[in-house]
C-alpha cells in the first residue's frame, strides 16, 4: 500500500533532461518563479526622493573654488611664455612648458586632480577664453541646481551642461578642462529615500499572488531540458 501511494521521486538537476513527464502529486507553489516576479514587481517600483536644500550651495562653492585656481594657473602660464616667448605668437604656440613648470601649475590645484595635458590646456589659455568659460558655467551649473537633480542622474545632467556650455566656450577647455570640473562638483540635490523606497517595494512583492503548480499538472516534459523555475 505504500508503495502504492508515495509519489515517485526523481533526482534531477538544472540543466539535465528529463526522463519522464513530471506532474504535480499535488497543489505546489514555485517558488522560484513566485521569488522572480515578485522581484520584478519591486523593481518596478519608482524610487522615493527626498529634496537636499544645501547641496546647492556646496556645489557652487566647490565650483567657485576650482575656478578661481583654473585662473591663477592660466596666469601662471601666460608668465611663463610672456618670460620666455614676448610677443611671438608663433613662439607661444609652440614652447613647452617644462614638467618642474606643470608640477608647479598641479600644486595650484588643490581641489582637483587634473592629468598633464589638461593643466598644459590651461597654461595656454588666454584670459579671456578662461574667464568666459568660469562664466558659462558659473551660470549654468546654478541654473541646474535650481532645477532637480535626482540621484542615478547625475552623468545626464553634465552631459546637458557640457551642451550648453560649449555654445560659447574654447573647445579645448571644454575638453579638457570643463568636463573633468563639472564630474568634480556635480551632485544630485535628490536624494533617494532608502527606507520609504524599501517599504513600498515590500508592499509591490506583498501584492504578487504566489505562482502555483495545480494537482495533475505537468512541471516538466519528457525530453525537456530542467530549469531553475
Amino acid at each position: 500500500l505504500m508503495v502504492a501511494i508515495t509519489p515517485k521521486r526523481y533526482d534531477l538537476k538544472v540543466g539535465s533532461i528529463s526522463p519522464a513527464t513530471i506532474t504535480a502529486s499535488k497543489e505546489v507553489i514555485d517558488e522560484t518563479a513566485t521569488r522572480q516576479q515578485q522581484d520584478a514587481a519591486a523593481a518596478a517600483v519608482d524610487p522615493t526622493y527626498i529634496y537636499k536644500e544645501d547641496v546647492s550651495g556646496l556645489v557652487m562653492d566647490d565650483l567657485n573654488a576650482i575656478l578661481k585656481q583654473v585662473s591663477s594657473v592660466q596666469q601662471y602660464g601666460q608668465a611663463i611664455l610672456d618670460d620666455n616667448c614676448g610677443d611671438d605668437a608663433l613662439a607661444r604656440k609652440q614652447y613647452k612648458f617644462t614638467p618642474e613648470q606643470i608640477a608647479t601649475a598641479k600644486e595650484k590645484l588643490t581641489y582637483i586632480t587634473l592629468a598633464d595635458y589638461q593643466v598644459e590646456t590651461i597654461l595656454r589659455a588666454s584670459a579671456e577664453d578662461v574667464l568666459e568659460m568660469s562664466e558659462n558655467m558659473q551660470a549654468a551649473v546654478e541654473n541646474s541646481m535650481n532645477t532637480t537633480i535626482r540621484e542615478g542622474y547625475v552623468s545626464e545632467t553634465i552631459q546637458y551642461l557640457q551642451q550648453i556650455v560649449g555654445y560659447k566656450t574654447d573647445i579645448d577647455l571644454l575638453q579638457n578642462v570643463v568636463t573633468p570640473i563639472l564630474r568634480k562638483v556635480m551632485q544630485p540635490n535628490m536624494l533617494i529615500d532608502k527606507t520609504a523606497t524599501e517599504a513600498l517595494r515590500e508592499e509591490a512583492r506583498k501584492t504578487v499572488e504566489p505562482v502555483i503548480y495545480k494537482q495533475g499538472q505537468n512541471i516538466v516534459r519528457e525530453g525537456e531540458r530542467v530549469s531553475s523555475y
